[in-house]
């Protein structure tokens, strides 16, 4: 859990220092399959969205497998729990009230 989680900070952190949007979505899905088959032995998949409206992207994608057995290819789709993973879009929400100056901290 902690692997995916990284992993998906990385990915976002990555594509944020970037101001140009890929041609096409496949950018999105190759970073991802990347990421697990460098973490094949430590991780069995990753799923991550990426949302950003002021640059028309909207994309969901999903790599790797659904366990630790890797008998069933992970599915873009498939529900996940959240577990402690909230703490992190609570806090990326406050910062975007506050750089919006609709919340004040």
């Amino acid at each position: 859990m902690k692997h995916q989680i990284l992993i998906v900070i990385i990915l976002i952190t990555l594509w944020g220092c970037n101001t140009t949007p890929p041609n096409n979505t496949a950018a999105f899905q190759s970073i991802l399959d990347k990421a697990v088959k460098k973490k094949r032995n430590q991780l069995s998949g990753v799923s991550m969205t990426v949302l950003a409206p002021k640059l028309n992207i909207t994309w969901t994608g999903a790599s790797g497998y659904d366990s630790k057995k890797k008998t069933h290819k992970l599915s873009a789709e498939q529900p996940f729990r959240i577990a402690s993973v909230t703490k992190t879009f609570v806090a990326t929400a406050i910062m975007r009230l506050q750089e919006e100056q609709k919340l004040k901290l």
